[in-house]
């Protein structure tokens, strides 16, 4: 947590200079903020409620995307990686010899 920490301090003193959008700095250390008080009460084994503000619950929103409904990435197949030591097409990898 003391990297955590230290990464926090850097971004407050920088501020939002490099960011292509500076306006989402302010939400950016909120949520940064709020990761390190949730660790500090996780070490005082506070239960989750005693942050006072509880996470919010999301509905859903029937876009289907993200893992699962996105196309495949390059070099996976339909279901999954290749198996180990074959390229997808079956034939064995070369070991570059």
């Amino acid at each position: 947590m003391g990297g955590a920490r230290q990464a926090f301090r850097r971004a407050m003193l920088d501020g939002p200079s490099g960011w292509l959008d500076p306006t989402r700095f302010p939400a950016w250390i909120d949520g940064f903020r709020r990761l390190l008080r949730m660790w500090k009460a996780d070490d005082r084994r506070e239960p989750p409620g005693r942050l006072g503000d509880p996470p919010v619950m999301l509905d859903p929103t029937g876009a289907r995307s993200g893992p699962g409904w996105d196309a495949p990435r390059a070099g996976r197949g339909p279901d999954g990686p290749a198996p180990h030591g074959r390229r997808l097409d079956g034939r064995r990898l070369s070991r570059g010899r």
